[in-house]
This record gives structure tokens, sequence and C-alpha cells, in this order.
């Protein structure tokens, strides 16, 4: 004899209930996507942020490197930096980005004391500190993406 099977399938109240599970797993899984893409997307700007940073960081360095370029001329004391290294000339670069640029000045004696006269400003104006530090911070709005900070020492003399 053959066994007859129970059909009987389910009922509408079982398929409602596993479409209200289904659907409360699938939002839980969606605000995690989301949330998920948003810290991606933080993180993503942050790492520019200090990508760009790094790359105004090494272009002062590159230009103190050379002792002409290192030594200020007293009279024309905003014009020490190459205009590639310049906040305002970099405005072009930054708005690239969407980030606001902020670069802060310090002339430090050789153990590293921020020199009179040469306080955390637009423009170190000591003619020829031991050290020279660079501060470069980027916003975006109101949130820090990125702070750095260098010090460069006076190039030994090559023979100029």
């Amino acid at each position: 004899m053959k066994q007859v099977a129970n059909k009987r399938g389910l009922s509408l109240i079982e398929v409602k209930i596993a479409l209200s599970i289904l659907s409360i797993i699938g939002v839980a899984v969606m605000g995690i996507m989301v949330s998920s893409l948003r810290v991606r997307r933080e993180s993503q700007r942050a790492v520019e942020a200090q990508q760009f940073a790094y790359t105004v960081l090494e272009r002062h360095k590159e230009y103190w490197a050379n002792v002409q370029n290192y030594k200020l001329d007293p009279e024309y004391p905003n014009n020490s930096l190459p205009l590639y290294v310049r906040s305002e000339d970099l405005a072009s670069e930054v708005a690239a980005t969407g980030f606001s640029l902020d670069l802060r000045y310090s002339c430090l004696d050789r153990h590293g004391t921020v020199m009179s006269g040469g306080e955390d400003t637009l423009n170190c104006t000591i003619p020829d500190p031991d050290l020279r530090a660079v501060t470069v911070t980027l916003k975006e709005g109101d949130t820090q993406r990125a702070r750095l900070y260098t010090e460069v020492g006076r190039p030994i003399n090559g023979g100029s």
C-alpha cells in the first residue's frame, strides 16, 4: 500500500511571519551596509588629506634643503617660499580636493625651543634659525582631516 504524504502546505500566517522575519533581517543588513559605506568614505577622505598634507611637507623639506633657500631675505620675508609651497599659491590645488589648508611656521633653536619672533605664525621671519618647523592642517568644513608637523634643520653649506 502506498502512503499518502501530508500535502497540507504553509498557512498564510506562517508565510507572513517568515516574510516579516526576512524583512527585519534585510533592514538590519542594509543599515550595516550604509554605515560601512559611510565609514569607508570618511576613511578615504582622511587618507586623501594625509597624502596631500604629506606632499606639502615634502615640498617644504625639499625647498629648505638648499642653503640659499633656507636663509630668509630680511627685506622680503614673505617671498622666502617658492610659489608651489606658499599657501596662497596652493589654493587652487586645495580647492580641487575640497579641503581648506592652514600652514603655520615656527623658528626653533637647536634644542627645539621656539625662538622669540618665531612663534607659530604664517611666516617665520628669523633669517637663519637652527630649525624651521611647519604644521600643515587640512579641514573639511569643521572636521579636521589631517594635521602633520615636521622640522627641517639648517642644511650643511655645500660650497654655497
